[in-house]
């Protein structure tokens, strides 16, 4: 979102770097989570939260529409509050 507003193409760059590395950090800090939960099965707890996780994600954005289409909202009404 802040991509836009650089006018040079370092200022792109470095935008660029600063959240890819505090996506690695977010990233760091989730994997070590499951490492010392359950050192042995580490791989199956990582799979099982990455499936509920992403289950949350595509029921949420189901059930989000569905919601939206039920209230007879529209997106222009959502823009403008």
């Amino acid at each position: 979102m802040a991509l836009p507003q650089f006018r040079t193409s370092n200022g792109v760059i470095l935008c660029s770097s600063v959240a890819l590395w505090f996506l690695a950090l977010g990233r760091a800090g989730f994997a070590v989570n499951h490492m010392d939960i359950a050192p042995r099965y580490t791989g199956i707890v990582m799979g099982v939260s990455n499936t509920a996780g992403t289950l949350a994600g595509i029921i949420g954005v189901d059930l989000t529409g569905k919601l939206l289409e039920a209230s007879k909202l529209v997106y222009s009404d959502l823009s403008h509050q």
